[in-house]
C-alpha cells in the first residue's frame, strides 16, 4: 500500500485474505476522503465510504497515527444507510 504505513494485522488480515483483497483498489480513497470517520475509544480511527463498484460500504481502520490496521466491508453500515434515505 503506498504512501501508508501496514499494521502487521493489516498484513496478515487484509493483505493475506483472498476474500479481502479486493478491497485494496478502494482503501486509500476510503481514508483520504471518508464518507465518515469515527475515533475509538483505543485512538484508531474508523473510515467509511460507500464503493459504488461493491455496491456497499467499506470500513477501514488505521492506527492513531494512520497506519493501516483493517478494512472490510461493512453491510451493516450500508443497510443503515439505506433506512435512513
Amino acid at each position: 500500500m503506498e504512501g501508508f504505513e501496514v499494521a502487521p494485522y493489516f498484513e496478515r488480515r487484509v493483505l493475506n485474505n483472498p476474500q479481502r483483497v479486493h478491497l485494496i483498489l478502494y482503501i486509500a480513497e476510503t481514508v483520504r476522503d471518508p464518507e465518515e470517520t469515527q475515533i475509538q475509544s483505543d485512538g484508531k480511527i474508523r473510515h467509511w465510504r460507500y464503493v459504488p463498484q461493491l455496491r456497499y460500504h467499506i470500513r477501514v481502520t488505521t492506527t492513531a497515527d494512520g497506519a493501516l490496521f483493517n478494512a472490510h466491508e461493512d453491510s451493516n453500515y450500508t443497510r443503515k444507510k439505506g433506512r435512513l434515505e
